[in-house]
């Protein structure tokens, strides 16, 4: 009975814990078409975000975009 629950248990988390897998990160051309941006447009963004220790999203809300 013990090697039953450990097992099921094991199965558990590791079905659990797949299922928590993350999608893979948008590329810089993807991010930047999200913004509806040049890529270029996006870097200087992301750049002046880095300089003043801001997230991308919190930049372009403060640009007003």
């Amino acid at each position: 009975m013990k090697k039953i629950s450990l097992f099921l248990l094991s199965f558990v988390l590791l079905f659990g814990l797949s299922a928590c897998k993350d999608d893979a990160p948008m590329t810089p051309e993807e991010e930047a078409s999200h913004y509806n941006l040049s890529l270029e447009d996006y870097n200087e963004m992301k750049d002046a975000a880095a300089r003043m220790n801001m997230t991308m999203e919190d930049h372009m809300k403060m640009m007003g975009h």
